[in-house]
């Protein structure tokens, strides 16, 4: 089913383009350099994508199905969507830079060598 919110569009359009992007990124790596850690409690390539990989198996379903289910338009916004306060923390506390590192829960842990 295509989706008829175009915000959720583009969103899909964004998750689908990091797939070939990521190949790109490690394009020419050996097995070595994507098992390589920089210390012994931070993921390597590999096992981020191990993890990637596991979150995706089980929440893109899910989320493919709010996507689909969602009405074509929000009549009291327009423009992109913007997330609430608890979203915008998220994000923050989750993305490149932050000091702060979120613990995953257990299912979605890589493999010790993926």
């Amino acid at each position: 089913m295509i989706p008829k919110n175009p915000h959720l569009i583009a969103l899909l359009a964004r998750a689908e383009a990091a797939i070939p992007a990521m190949e790109d990124l490690t394009e020419g790596l050996t097995p070595d350099e994507l098992l390589w850690k920089p210390e012994d409690h931070v993921w390597s390539i590999a096992q981020i994508f191990d993890h990637l990989n596991m979150t995706g198996r089980i929440c893109y379903p899910r989320v493919r199905t709010a996507i689909d289910a969602a009405p074509p338009g929000n009549s009291y916004r327009t423009g992109s969507h913007r997330p609430r306060l608890i979203g915008r923390i998220f994000i923050r506390l989750s993305g490149p830079g932050s000091s702060i590192r979120l613990r995953t829960r257990d299912i979605f842990h890589p493999s010790a060598e993926p």
